[in-house]
């Protein structure tokens, strides 16, 4: 899976945001139940996009969480 995605953070200077992943997903069905397994990997490329901003309490500034 590959997404790129242009967006605008909030001081309005557009940046560009690009994941690449996989996920593979198993599906086994049982009489009385089933079960279902994923795996995923996330940022195959190391690179660090944001994946949200949010406002640091303690310092009172707006911070970023990298994926």
């Amino acid at each position: 899976m590959r997404n790129e995605e242009i967006v605008l953070n909030r001081s309005g200077r557009e940046i560009v945001r690009s994941r690449n992943g996989f996920r593979v997903d198993w599906r086994f069905n049982y009489s009385n139940s089933n079960l279902a397994v994923d795996v995923s990997i996330w940022n195959l490329y190391s690179r660090e996009n944001i994946a949200i901003y949010y406002w640091n309490e303690t310092e009172k500034t707006q911070d970023i969480l990298y994926q």
